[in-house]
């Protein structure tokens, strides 16, 4: 038994327009003998003929009824589009969470949406429009060859100190201190942006200060006790600097030592 494969045509909204108009001096089953169309597809099609002959005008691609899933409204996400290419205008970094603030203003249904559903929404909202997101690279760094030895080693290392300091007890372990020194950059540069699919670069807005760092050295022992981080700043003496640490002390909101 043998099995006979159908094929489709695709037509543009223009031809499907044309064949609306050319319905109301030829009858449907006229159309459907000589032009090989379905009724039920000139009936869908006259249905929406509102929407296409407004999609003639726009930019961008979008799907009608029957035709899988919509967007909420299109007037609006031209609105969105609009919002993404001034911030862009800008060099300002625009990522997937900012699509998804500025789409909630006009569709507020979305806030109670689950994520997943609403990152669906966003990229299929990118695809439409023919964007796509950018990722800043960055250079890796191998791993060791020795790094997992160097890991057993130390473990046996520190049980041996244990075992020499008579630590066996939990309340021992307050005598467990472990300390670590780290960067935090002044300038947060958003490391994803919103762009034109094929764009050869991607500029972002900074304040000057993304490679600027300050020293934050955190304390803590294996009970889970913290101390005060310290935190080691460059900066020159004067009321600049003065300013600046009150709000970095307001910020974090605990005791904290600067420097």
């Amino acid at each position: 038994m043998s099995v006979m494969n159908k094929t489709y045509k695709k037509y543009s909204i223009e031809e499907k327009i044309s064949f609306v108009k050319l319905n109301e001096t030829m009858s449907a089953h006229q159309i459907e003998n000589k032009y090989n169309i379905s009724r039920q597809c000139l009936r869908t099609w006259k249905k929406n003929l509102s929407k296409m002959k407004a999609l003639t005008n726009k930019k961008g691609k979008f799907k009608l009824a029957g035709k899988g899933r919509i967007p909420y409204t299109y007037e609006h996400e031209t609105d969105i589009m609009q919002f993404i290419k001034i911030a862009r205008a800008h060099n300002i970094a625009v990522n997937t969470w900012d699509i998804i603030k500025e789409a909630i203003k006009y569709y507020p249904e979305m806030k109670n949406k689950s994520y997943s559903s609403q990152m669906k929404w966003c990229y299929r909202f990118l695809k439409r429009w023919s964007y796509t997101i950018r990722r800043e690279m960055h250079v890796g760094r191998k791993i060791k060859a020795k790094a997992l030895d160097d890991l057993a080693n130390f473990y046996l290392i520190l049980k041996d100190i244990k075992l020499k300091q008579k630590i066996f007890l939990e309340s021992d372990h307050r005598r467990i201190w472990n300390c670590d020194e780290t960067a935090i950059w002044l300038d947060l540069v958003k490391g994803t942006s919103v762009e034109k699919i094929g764009a050869k670069s991607v500029p972002i807005h900074t304040f000057g200060n993304e490679k600027v760092r300050i020293s934050v050295l955190l304390c803590f022992n294996a009970l889970g006790e913290k101390l005060p981080p310290f935190i080691i700043a460059k900066a020159k003496e004067g009321k600049t600097t003065e300013n600046w640490l009150k709000k970095l002390s307001c910020v974090i909101k605990g005791k904290v030592i600067i420097k």
